[in-house]
């Protein structure tokens, strides 16, 4: 059934067809009960109740996804024809596809590398919960007008446990060398990390890495040849992210950056280099049930010895929350304290604070020991740096809190 402006697919009132793809169309919409504009996906032609619909696999891991630059769904539900459809938070500045080719639309390579590394977090993110997305490109990077992006385009995403019986798939245009071979056991991180490099290398240069009019000629050039240093388009983007855009687009995986946190790490190296110096200062990351502690114990002291610390003042329920505060906090700090209890092990927050640390700041970690618990169920990689005990403070354990302080910095 054709849906028109006017039409209603659940509780929403549909606005206009906003975007198409091979599996689905996806419309602007308004949300009456909850007064919001929302984007509604459904299917492009009939997949009845096949659970292996691609409109349902994206709804499925997306569900299982929670990450500030991942698209968040809001809700999931049928039509009158028993036809799937899945709501999304609307992103009111188009693709990166759209601002890239939209007439006069430029962006700094300092944007773009802000851009893919924030990509790359997610990536890794999405890695790191068991799945592979298989089809990065701008078309899949969704921005707004504050300038906030997520990575959407789920529909192809698969789970590293079923990658054997998974079909080939992905958009040639952007598809590692080994998406082009019927051999699901070469694919892994690294074929996701290409992806993002061919968009970067795109971003930067304003054409694809590898050019090619039918699907045998790209993939000749894609399995085949070596793509012209992005600077030899554009001669303000330095020899460093020449480097990095060729080392995700190696045709041998293993000369690839192995994992997208690798690649994430490097970009930001690059900001580092030429943006702004980061505060010296202590991100204290902690279980909200264990504030009254946190502040008493650890930030009031540290504040006092002339540390100045970061840390949430206020409980986190949303991956939006959570980029808007926590992950700048996280970027403004060179340092990182972890408070471990049995809270915050079992918070996802927690966890996932350190998980950034142990990526961006592996060298500034203090864990601090406020009760027993297994430190591997923050990180595995957690059980091998000194914690200082904290859980019968003495003024003898914040001396030496203090002193590992001194001693990151020195």
């Amino acid at each position: 059934m054709e849906i028109r402006s006017g039409d209603s697919i659940g509780r929403y009132q549909v606005q206009r067809l906003i975007g198409q793809g091979g599996f689905a169309s996806v419309f602007l919409a308004s949300d009456p009960e909850l007064c919001r504009t929302v984007a509604i996906k459904v299917n492009r032609r009939d997949y009845g109740e096949d659970p292996g619909s691609p409109l349902l696999n994206e709804a499925r891991i997306l569900a299982q996804l929670q990450h500030p630059s991942i698209l968040n769904i809001l809700d999931v539900g049928r039509q009158a024809d028993g036809q799937l459809f899945f709501v999304l938070e609307f992103m009111d500045g188009g693709t990166l596809e759209d601002s890239l080719r939209e007439k006069g639309a430029r962006f700094s390579h300092q944007r773009i590398v802000a851009i893919a590394a924030s990509i790359a977090d997610a990536l890794d993110y999405v890695h790191r919960r068991g799945y592979l997305h298989r089809n990065i490109k701008p078309r899949a990077i969704l921005l707004d007008s504050g300038g906030q992006l997520r990575l959407s385009g789920f529909s192809v995403a698969v789970q590293k446990a079923t990658l054997k019986s998974a079909r080939v798939a992905g958009t040639p245009a952007y598809m590692a060398p080994e998406q082009f071979m019927d051999d699901a056991a070469r694919l892994g991180p690294h074929t996701d990390v290409w992806g993002l490099g061919a968009a970067l290398y795109e971003a930067l240069t304003g054409h694809l890495p590898f050019q090619g009019s039918t699907f045998s000629e790209r993939r000749r050039m894609i399995t085949g040849t070596v793509p012209a240093l992005p600077s030899s388009t554009n001669s303000e983007i330095p020899h460093e992210l020449d480097l990095i855009c060729l080392k995700c687009l190696s045709r041998n995986p293993e000369e690839r950056y192995s994992n997208a946190a690798l690649l994430a790490a490097d970009l930001r190296a690059l900001q580092h280099d030429t943006g702004p110096r980061k505060q010296h200062r202590v991100f204290v990351s902690h279980s909200t049930r264990d504030r009254a502690f946190v502040e008493r114990e650890i930030i009031s002291p540290l504040e006092r010895s002339g540390i100045k610390t970061w840390y949430s003042k206020v409980d986190i329920q949303t991956s939006s929350e959570w980029e808007r505060s926590i992950l700048r906090g996280l970027e403004s700090c060179e340092w990182f304290l972890v408070v471990m209890s049995p809270r915050s092990s079992s918070s996802e927050w927690v966890k996932d604070e350190v998980h950034w640390a142990i990526d961006k700041r592996p060298n500034g970690i203090i864990p601090v020991l406020m009760e027993a618990c297994d430190l591997r169920d923050f990180h595995i990689r957690m059980a091998r740096i000194q914690y200082v005990d904290f859980r019968n403070p003495t003024p003898e354990s914040r001396v030496q809190l203090l002193e590992l302080f001194e001693a990151e910095a020195a």
